[in-house]
C-alpha cells in the first residue's frame, strides 16, 4: 500500500495503512515488546510466533520492527509543491520547500485517544508553497484551521493549503472520533464498531457477563454506517483506550458493555483475554466468547 501510495498518492490508502498500524501491526506486539504473534484473529486467541529453525528467531519478530520503523517515512512524505502530513502522530519532522529551503513540522496530540491534532509550520524564510494535510475518509465533520481561520475540507482528500508560510504560522485539524456501525462484508449477521482507525473489541478481562438472561436479545443499537456513542473509561491491564458502548435488548432495555482498542485486546496470548471484533446481531448467550477457540490458530 505505502509503494502504491507513493505512484498514486491516493490518501484512502493511507487510511487503510493506518487502520492496519493501529490494530494489528500494534497487536501483534506482546506486551513486554521481546515477542510478536503470528496471527491476529478477529475472534479467538491471539499466540506468539513459533520459533523457526532452532535460530531462536521468527520471520514476524523481524518484520514487526521493520514495519514500525517505516512509520515516520509514511507519517510525513514530501511532494515537489511543499509537505504531506499522512498521520497524525506527536513529534516533528523536517521537509523541503520548493526553493530548497526547510520546513520544520512540531505535531502535538494525543491522537487517537483525542481527535484534535496541532502543527507548527516553521520554514526558514516566508515562502509561499502548499502544504498537503490527508483528511480520513471516515472523519465526515473534520475542521481545519490555519492561524485561526477556518479552512474547507473534504473527507477522502488531502487538503491543501496554498498560501505563504511564516515561522510561526499553526495548522489545527479536529478529526471526528465519533463511534461508527460497520456491517460484515456479504450476507452475515455481524457488526463492529469503529473508531476513528481503531476497530473496538471485547476481551474477556474487561467484559463483564449479564445476569440470568442478560444477554439474550442484546444488539448494538444501530445499523451500517450509523454513529453510537462510546464514552471513554480507564480499565487497568495496559487497556490503552477502554469504551462503555450501548448496547438494546429487543425489549428496550438498555446496558452498556466495554470494550477496549483492538491492539490491546489479547495481550496475554491465552484464553485468558480471549477478544472478539465481530459481533452477533443478538448477543443470545451469557458468553460472548462461546465457541470461540481456547487456542491460537496456527497458518
Amino acid at each position: 500500500l505505502a509503494q502504491v501510495h507513493r505512484l498514486g498518492g491516493d490518501p484512502r490508502l493511507v487510511d487503510d495503512l493506518a487502520r492496519s498500524v493501529y490494530n494489528s501491526l500494534l497487536g501483534a506486539l506482546g506486551a513486554d515488546a521481546t515477542w510478536w504473534s503470528h496471527y491476529s484473529p478477529l475472534a479467538g486467541v491471539r499466540g506468539p510466533a513459533p520459533e523457526q529453525c532452532d535460530m531462536h528467531q521468527n520471520c514476524c519478530v523481524a518484520s514487526g520492527p521493520r514495519a514500525l520503523a517505516l512509520l515516520p517515512q509514511l507519517a510525513v512524505m514530501q511532494h515537489r509543491e511543499g509537505p504531506v502530513i499522512n498521520l497524525f502522530c506527536a513529534g516533528s519532522a523536517r521537509a523541503a520547500t520548493p526553493s530548497g529551503a526547510t520546513v520544520a513540522l512540531n505535531v502535538e496530540t494525543d491522537y487517537p485517544a483525542g481527535d484534535a491534532v496541532a502543527i507548527g509550520v516553521n520554514p526558514d524564510r516566508a515562502e509561499e508553497f502548499a502544504l498537503r494535510m490527508r483528511v480520513p475518509a471516515w472523519s465526515a465533520t473534520t475542521e481545519l484551521r490555519v492561524n485561526g481561520e477556518s479552512v474547507p475540507v473534504e473527507p477522502g482528500t488531502y487538503a491543501i493549503v496554498r498560501r505563504t508560510w511564516a515561522p510561526g504560522d499553526t495548522v489545527t485539524l479536529k478529526l471526528d472520533l465519533r463511534a461508527r456501525v460497520i456491517a460484515m462484508p456479504g450476507d452475515h449477521p455481524y457488526t463492529a464498531v469503529v473508531r476513528g482507525p481503531v476497530v473496538l473489541a471485547f476481551d474477556k478481562r474487561i467484559t463483564r457477563n449479564l445476569d440470568g438472561d442478560g444477554w439474550a436479545g442484546l444488539r448494538v443499537p444501530a445499523g451500517e454506517g450509523d454513529i453510537i456513542e462510546v464514552r471513554p473509561v480507564a480499565v487497568a491491564g495496559g487497556i490503552r483506550l477502554a469504551f462503555e458502548v450501548p448496547f438494546r435488548s429487543a425489549s428496550g432495555r438498555e446496558t452498556t458493555l466495554l470494550m477496549c482498542d483492538y491492539a490491546s485486546a489479547g495481550p496475554t496470548w491465552s484464553a485468558a483475554s480471549k477478544l472478539r471484533v465481530w459481533l452477533p446481531h443478538d448477543l443470545d448467550g451469557r458468553d460472548l466468547f462461546a465457541g470461540v477457540a481456547d487456542e491460537p490458530e496456527r497458518t
